[in-house]
């Protein structure tokens, strides 16, 4: 069986993120749909995976008494903050720079290390902090040349897209501590899609003529980029502190900025520098962790309920 780590893990869907932008830039639809489309895409991929082949994903999690109410909770919470967070975030892209807008939803892990010790009694080294310092110093650095064509609503936009990835890593690790993460991310994608139906309908209803839906870009940001990188990410986010998955996520706007370098944008010397850093930081809290820590499960094996 299949058995990751999950820094590494981390490591590669962070930068694969990057290409998220330059997927979704020719896609001439509403952000609302946009999102819909993704979360749907992916939510039948995974159940498809759970009614056919449940055995690739181990045995179904035990969860009892308080604990099923508490479950559904988490799951609403975190489908609802998923909701909100790409729906924004691809509003934002609209409007703004794509590495600033990386920039500003990426400050997010700073509000999940200051609230993680009261949210989920988990303390942030100092260590952490510190690392988190450096990468947030580097992402301004990476995403600085690119925002001046920003707009005020773009980046207003940006900060309520971090915001939601804020309530959705409260939400999600418990979420994934007790589903795992493939089921995990169904749970909370199939929420996201209910809540969007409605706001989709109207929109689409509202729209001149019929609307070009793009369905291969639209099918590889559903698959790969929800489907199958978000079950890995909460399948890693429930073995790692949420402060360390949140200095690693700053590669995410180093991977949006070595894709515009690929498409002919020379990165200035700034950018390099602030890569730098984001990768030292990186550095650091994993080889902080890697020294004390077991060898993990394997990618599909849940983790069941302690209570």
């Amino acid at each position: 069986m299949l058995r990751p780590r999950p820094i590494p893990a981390l490591v590669g869907i962070c930068l694969a993120w990057g290409t998220i932008p330059a997927v979704v830039a020719p896609v001439d639809l509403p952000p609302q749909v946009i999102t819909a489309s993704r979360v749907w895409l992916a939510s039948l991929a995974l159940a498809a995976v759970v009614v056919l082949r449940p055995s690739l994903l181990g045995p179904a999690p035990v969860i009892v008494g308080g604990s099923r109410l508490r479950t559904g909770l988490l799951a609403l919470g975190a489908g609802g903050m998923l909701a909100a967070h790409w729906t924004l975030q691809f509003a934002a892209y609209q409007r703004a720079p794509a590495p600033t807008v990386s920039f500003v939803i990426f400050l997010a892990p700073v509000g999940v290390a200051a609230l993680a010790p009261l949210v989920l009694a988990e303390p942030t080294p100092v260590r952490t902090v510190g690392a988190l310092a450096v990468a947030v110093l580097g992402a301004a650095l990476v995403t600085g040349p690119s925002a001046r064509g920003s707009t005020a609503l773009g980046l207003v936009l940006a900060a309520g897209s971090a915001a939601g990835l804020v309530g959705l890593t409260l939400f999600a690790k418990p979420l994934a501590q007790v589903l795992g993460g493939p089921r995990s991310a169904l749970a909370q994608l199939s929420v996201a899609a209910v809540i969007l139906s409605p706001v989709v309908i109207g929109v689409l209803a509202g729209a001149q003529g019929r609307p070009r839906l793009a369905w291969s870009r639209l099918a590889v940001l559903g698959l790969v980029h929800t489907a199958l990188f978000v079950s890995v990410y909460l399948w890693a986010l429930a073995r790692l502190p949420v402060a360390t998955v949140g200095v690693i996520g700053q590669l995410e706007p180093v991977g949006v900025t070595v894709v515009a370098a690929v498409q002919g944008a020379v990165p200035a010397a700034t950018t390099l520098l602030g890569g730098a850093l984001i990768v030292g930081a990186g550095a650091l809290v994993a080889t902080s962790l890697t020294a004390r820590r077991p060898v993990p499960p394997p990618l599909l094996e849940v983790p069941h309920d302690p209570r």
